[in-house]
């Protein structure tokens, strides 16, 4: 008991002395030195948004084909047809800058039914991409084309111009 006795009384006799030489002499000097720390800080912010608009152009795909024994008959089958298709086009006051050939080829059909194949004949396809400024023209646009001679039709799709 008196091990524990000793301890306490010196923390007790601390503490008046301490208190009596604050009472009469004022606080003790202190001084606190101060170390400032630069932290980089982030701030990430994400969202996300969306706008409605009404398109006010539309792209289609017009295409001809065309079969033939030689590349040349072939050849000369498919211009005439797209340039047909391209005039039509044009008549609808489409202007010629807004009418692209986009693929153009010519390949060779082949028989597989012997022991070789054998080339029977070419085919010639060509595809325009025509863009309506005018989007209530793009029926008339279609409707033209499929009357002059275009038998593939794909890749409509509506945009907005700058």
């Amino acid at each position: 008991m008196s091990k524990l006795i000793a301890p306490v009384t010196w923390v007790l006799t601390f503490f008046v002395i301490l208190f009596i030489y604050t009472r009469f002499f004022g606080s003790l000097p202190l001084s606190i030195n101060m170390v400032a720390t630069q932290k980089n800080v982030t701030f990430d912010v994400s969202g996300e948004g969306s706008v409605f608009v009404v398109p006010d152009t539309a792209k289609v795909n017009v295409g001809v084909s065309s079969q033939a024994l030689t590349v040349k008959q072939a050849q000369n089958q498919l211009n005439s047809a797209i340039n047909q298709v391209s005039q039509a086009i044009k008549n609808l006051s489409v202007d010629p800058k807004d009418i692209k050939t986009e693929a153009y080829s010519i390949n060779p059909d082949y028989d597989f039914s012997g022991s070789s194949r054998k080339i029977i004949g070419y085919s010639a396809q060509a595809n325009l991409v025509i863009l309506a400024r005018d989007i209530d023209k793009i029926n008339a646009i279609i409707d033209v084309a499929t009357q002059n001679g275009a038998n593939q039709i794909g890749g409509l799709s509506f945009e907005v111009s700058d």
